[in-house]
């Protein structure tokens, strides 16, 4: 006979099993879009991730970013981590995953702006929201969304 703690962990483990799915997590590094915007003395960094999930199905559990300035380079860093939560019917939306920093605007020059593998040379001080994309170019950024 099975002793009482071995059927008591069999039984665990049978009802994990039953749950249906496993939590399913996601984590994002250095993924999306990245958007600077000036707003006075303050540069604030932007980076949205473009996969579609879906936002009635999902939820943000863990989001960082981090934006640093050595000599005339800016660095941007992002971390996004996104889980399911388990409903059955999912919306066709898109949700709008964001993580935001800042840092004190930089002194006029030139600066390099690294974003994962992606870098650009932009002026600084920034006269309107620029978007660094993935070939190395910038162009304006989309609206800001809150």
């Amino acid at each position: 006979m099975l002793s009482r703690a071995l059927r008591a962990v069999i039984g665990a483990a049978l009802a994990l099993l039953s749950c249906g799915h496993p939590t399913d997590r996601r984590v994002y590094l250095n993924v999306g879009t990245l958007c600077l915007r000036p707003a006075g003395n303050t540069l604030h960094a932007e980076v949205k991730l473009l996969e579609c999930l879906s936002s009635a199905c999902n939820k943000q559990v863990a989001g960082a970013c981090s934006i640093a300035l050595e000599e005339h380079k800016i660095s941007v860093s992002s971390r996004l981590v996104v889980e399911a939560n388990g409903a059955a019917i999912c919306a066709t939306d898109c949700g709008s995953w964001i993580v935001r920093c800042e840092l004190p605007q930089p002194a006029s020059g030139a600066y390099t702006v690294a974003f994962g593998p992606t870098s650009a040379p932009l002026r600084m001080p920034l006269t309107s929201d620029t978007e660094l994309v993935a070939d190395g170019t910038t162009r304006g950024c989309s609206p800001l969304e809150l």
